[in-house]
């Protein structure tokens, strides 16, 4: 019995070692590449780089393409697919999680395919769920970026991206600063010369209306200077300037009628409001004009009783400045119904000073205050 079963194994391990198929070589990586991504877990087509053997030839002409690839900026789901992203055995393309692109039902994230070497199958871009648009110009005007149906090297169809070529951003350098203005005050004359040169006003900084381009280039022993302005050079004398003031036609209340302030002289009696606010007649002490050299600008009042009146938002008003005042606010037994700021057109300002302790005067039948102190 014995001697049977040693045969019998004899027999049994000649039959395996007859017909058992001779072992695999080893594959060339160390794990069979993973399956492809499911192709509408996000819709099919990805982005890969190009193909072996260079980019794809476009069928369409470049002038017929749009300019916008399909890329998603803000409409992407918040949660990307989990399947990971893989480098494709022919070394160029990538496979698995793509970015996300529009579809023909809206915007998702793309899976992407590695492309066979031997395709077992033939693939038509009807096989594949391609982004919109498959086909764009590049931004270099000549290179053509794509999405491809091919055959994957699972044996299934999917997308391959063949992305625009890199472009640099081409910074543009600052423009060059604009030549230095030819300076009309240099070289200067003798200080005997200049002190036989015109005297005009200036304001000075800080007072008046803005000065445009202004420097002060010296100072002369006779207290005036000698500025540049506006590419001009000239020798000015620096006066008090007042710029809440009023326009030339603004009409004064006197117990003669109403009266322009440029026709209002020291001495012309004007309407005034005493301590106990009552209307009294009294006299103009102290007048004033200032020439308007830079940009001035001033305010339109109107009353809800149709009284108008133009003059600069810093002049005095009964109780603050007209700058502060505001539509609707009450004022002189009325109210503000419009306040528009204007810019002056006019060569001077004019302002008055009437005698009494109130300073106070009617411009075009509207209370206000003087500036001369």
């Amino acid at each position: 019995m014995g001697r049977i079963a040693c045969c019998a194994l004899v027999v049994l391990a000649g039959c395996y070692t007859s017909t058992a198929p001779a072992p695999p070589p080893p594959p060339p990586y160390e794990a069979p590449p993973p399956a492809d991504p499911p192709v509408h877990v996000a819709p099919s087509g990805g982005f890969a780089q190009a193909p072996p053997g260079g980019s794809p030839v476009a069928q369409t002409p470049p002038a017929s393409l749009p300019t916008t690839g399909p890329e998603c900026v803000k409409d992407c789901p918040n949660t990307a697919p989990l399947y990971p992203t893989e480098d494709c055995r022919d070394g160029i393309h990538t496979g698995g999680r793509g970015p996300c692109v529009r579809f023909a039902n809206g915007c998702n994230w793309s899976g992407l395919v590695c492309p066979a070497a031997s395709p077992r199958v033939t693939c038509k871009p009807t096989d594949c769920d391609l982004p919109i648009p498959s086909q764009w110009l590049c931004p270099d005007g000549k290179s053509i970026g794509s999405f491809t149906c091919v055959a994957s090297d699972r044996g299934t169809c999917g997308a391959t991206y063949q992305a625009c070529p890199f472009t640099p951003k081409v910074v543009k350098p600052p423009p060059a600063p604009p030549p230095q203005p030819k300076r009309a005050c240099n070289p200067l004359p003798s200080d005997r010369e200049l002190a036989t040169w015109p005297v005009g006003e200036w304001c000075g900084f800080g007072g008046g209306p803005a000065q445009p381009d202004t420097t002060i280039v010296k100072q002369l022993k006779d207290g005036t200077q000698i500025i540049e302005q506006l590419g001009h050079c000239r020798r000015v004398r620096q006066v008090s300037c007042h710029t809440k003031c009023l326009p030339p036609d603004a009409r004064i209340a006197t117990p003669s009628g109403d009266v322009a302030i440029r026709d209002v002289r020291i001495g012309t009696e004007i309407w005034t409001r005493d301590t106990n606010g009552r209307r009294v007649a009294t006299r103009v002490e102290l007048v004033n004009s200032v020439e308007i050299t830079g940009e001035h600008h001033v305010a339109r009042l109107e009353l809800a009783d149709g009284r108008t009146l133009t003059v600069s938002p810093q002049h005095p008003a009964l109780d603050g400045l007209v700058q502060d005042f505001r539509v609707g606010d009450a004022y002189d037994g009325s109210s503000i119904v419009k306040l528009d700021f204007l810019r002056y057109t006019g060569a001077r300002t004019y302002d008055l000073r009437p005698a009494g302790a109130s300073g106070i005067y009617w411009a075009d039948d509207i209370p206000l205050r003087s500036t001369l102190d």
